[in-house]
């Protein structure tokens, strides 16, 4: 008498658990995908981090520029290339301005099979002190993010990926996108 109400009461708990984990793989292989979710077709616009003051500290926000991308990789080169010019003029009426020391130029982005190098001279790195140098990571590293957000991104500066800023003793942690 008890195998027969157990058996059913088994066999119910059988499929249920067979079934929960068909469900979960599902969502396990979504999460360790590494293929590049395709763009919204038509997207147009890209964001660039910018500072703001507000009282005695520097805001890092968002700034929205219309430009035309298809992938990751033009994502990401359009999106620091304009990071790296600054704020436009429209943008400095607003009070934004930028960490990034003028003249820092994009030397390459290279799209490898699991992640992407970006190269930038060597200005990004000179100067400013500990707070503006933690700033302009910082504003790279959401922009990277913003253009990228599924694939590892590393920043290299003159082709050497950059761990530690040695004049300032600031660890840089890679991927910068994370």
């Amino acid at each position: 008498m008890f195998n027969r109400t157990l058996k059913p009461v088994f066999l119910c708990l059988l499929i249920i658990t067979l079934f929960n984990a068909c469900v979960n793989r599902q969502v396990l292989d979504d999460l360790l995908s590494t293929e590049e979710p395709p763009l919204a077709k038509g997207k147009d616009e890209i964001h660039v981090y910018l500072v703001k003051p507000k009282g005695d500290e520097l805001e890092i926000l968002p700034v929205k520029r219309k430009l035309k991308v298809s992938n990751q990789v033009e994502a990401l080169t359009k999106s620091v290339s304009e990071l790296l010019l600054g704020p436009n003029s429209n943008e400095q009426l607003k009070g934004y301005g930028t960490e990034i020391p003028k003249g820092t130029i994009l030397l390459g982005v290279k799209e490898n099979v699991n992640d992407i190098e970006l190269n930038i001279s060597k200005r990004f790195a000179l100067g400013g002190g500990i707070s503006s140098i933690e700033t302009r990571l910082e504003q790279l590293r959401r922009t990277a993010a913003a253009a990228v957000p599924y694939k590892p991104v590393y920043l290299n500066v003159e082709g050497e990926r950059l761990n530690i800023l040695a004049g300032e003793g600031i660890e840089v942690h890679q991927p910068i996108n994370r």
